[in-house]
């Protein structure tokens, strides 16, 4: 049950944060001729440190792309959370599996 509500109300707070930032950007940019700040500026953005920081300064861009690290590490906090689960239930072919998941997750930030 801990792992549906988690899965829900982190992808809830991710669509919320791209919600807001996508709004955002168009009352920023809206009315530009040429609007593509949001992919010239991610090279910038590339620790999360850096991206909650311009995002609580009001970064459209950093919100979306808080909104989607938020979506993402959510997927983490649920394997997570599986491992936890599969252990307790002493299910070791299951969290081996889970664990393997687990490692892909991890490796596929960097």
């Amino acid at each position: 049950m801990i792992i549906a509500k988690t899965l829900r109300y982190g992808v809830l707070l991710s669509a919320s944060l791209v919600l807001l930032g996508g709004v955002l950007f168009l009352v920023q940019h809206g009315s530009d001729d040429h609007v593509n700040p949001l992919f010239s500026q991610t090279a910038q953005m590339q620790s999360l440190s850096v991206i909650v920081m311009k995002a609580i300064q009001g970064d459209s861009s950093a919100l979306i792309m808080l909104g989607l690290s938020t979506l993402f590490m959510t997927q983490v906090l649920r394997v997570a959370l599986t491992i936890a689960f599969f252990m307790s239930l002493r299910a070791y072919i299951h969290v081996s599996t889970s664990l393997f998941v687990f490692a892909v997750l991890i490796t596929s930030i960097w």
